[in-house]
């Protein structure tokens, strides 16, 4: 997963892959991308933006979701990108909401998804869909 995750950010002009494994305190991140862009939209995500990605044959849990914003305020970035092969729970799904309302954000894209991409522009439009619904989302939690 951590391959096809490293593909699909090198589809993304502007977004550099700068680590492997990187160590946070007692946490693990499986890669980190700096934002090279000059795409007002990129740079929405911040400077930094951590990748994580879980192979799994059952989808990601809330406790994932838990250790990604914990990570977020360590490292003081705003955007992760979970490659979840399968997903993530419906709790998981309301914490990513939660976590969107206090500016951490995390964009989850699944194995069949990164299946179905045929070129970098599909890359990207996914990518735009994926910011977009959590936005709307979490300006949906906050009229709630």
């Amino acid at each position: 997963m951590e391959r096809a995750a490293e593909y699909y950010i090198q589809q993304i002009c502007g977004l550099r892959i700068t680590g492997r494994r990187v160590r946070t305190g007692l946490q693990k991140i499986d890669l980190s991308a700096v934002n090279v862009s000059l795409d007002s939209r990129l740079w929405e995500m911040g400077a930094y933006i951590l990748i994580e990605c879980k192979n799994w044959s059952g989808k990601a849990g809330i406790e994932v979701i838990r250790s990604l914003v914990h990570i977020c305020a360590y490292k003081g970035n705003r955007t992760v990108f979970l490659f979840a092969a399968n997903g993530v729970t419906k709790a998981a799904g309301k914490e990513i909401l939660r976590a969107a309302l206090n500016q951490c954000f995390i964009l989850c894209f699944t194995k069949q998804e990164l299946l179905e991409l045929k070129d970098a522009y599909e890359c990207r439009q996914l990518l735009d869909r994926k910011w977009e619904q959590l936005l709307d989302r979490r300006e949906e939690g906050t009229l709630l």
